[in-house]
């Protein structure tokens, strides 16, 4: 029984339980999708640092254990590189939309530590000040959109940031289009789902 205990103890300092990383949970899948290789379910569970790929015709919504919600459309691939929720402690969010878009309603971490909640696309960086904001790639074009709240828009341009109702767009690191309160095509609403919990929570967890 010993030498069997000692096995165990080894094998899980080699191999620990990916529950020691997870940073959320699948609320909802609608066609397929998938995260480090693993096909995601609902109840499967979101780790940090994994791409997450939802397929064509296909929409994921996520819950984060800081209370935070993530939908995400067709053809996005989106990865949380650093997350870190300690509440009364270090609160971090670092993440990357790589293609695709998303509609995310910010949880503790945002309203905690706004300064360290980040999320980069390929021509700016979000940041965020406790609130609801989109993002969408279409051809190369990058949309932001804040619809409750305030975020920043930062790269080599320079920095803009959006109030509620607030847009713009931009195609390069190196420019950022103007804010305008009129709402573009890519971020209208019914291309994204309501930014709510959909049924309730998953009792059982797939990994």
């Amino acid at each position: 029984m010993k030498k069997i205990m000692l096995l165990f103890a080894a094998f899980m300092f080699l191999f620990p339980l990916n529950g020691a990383n997870v940073i959320g949970k699948v609320l909802l899948v609608e066609g397929s999708a998938e995260a480090g290789g693993r096909t995601l379910a609902r109840g499967t569970s979101i780790l940090a640092n994994e791409i997450i790929k939802v397929a064509p015709a296909s929409k994921l919504q996520i819950r984060f254990t800081d209370g935070g919600l993530l939908n995400l459309i067709e053809k996005t691939e989106y990865n949380v590189s650093l997350y870190a929720y300690n509440p009364g402690g270090a609160n971090s969010y670092s993440a990357e939309l790589l293609k695709g878009g998303f509609k995310a309603l910010s949880g503790s971490i945002a309203k905690e530590a706004p300064e360290n909640y980040h999320v980069k696309t390929p021509v700016a960086t979000i940041g965020i000040r406790g609130t609801t904001l989109l993002a969408n790639i279409v051809e190369g074009t990058t949309y932001f959109g804040c619809d409750e709240g305030q975020i920043s828009i930062t790269n080599a341009a320079g920095e803009r940031t959006l109030g509620i109702g607030q847009y713009l767009f931009s195609s390069s690191e190196g420019e950022l289009g103007d804010v305008t309160s009129m709402r573009p095509d890519e971020l209208t609403e019914d291309y994204f789902d309501p930014i709510e919990e959909i049924g309730s929570e998953p009792s059982e967890e797939s990994t």
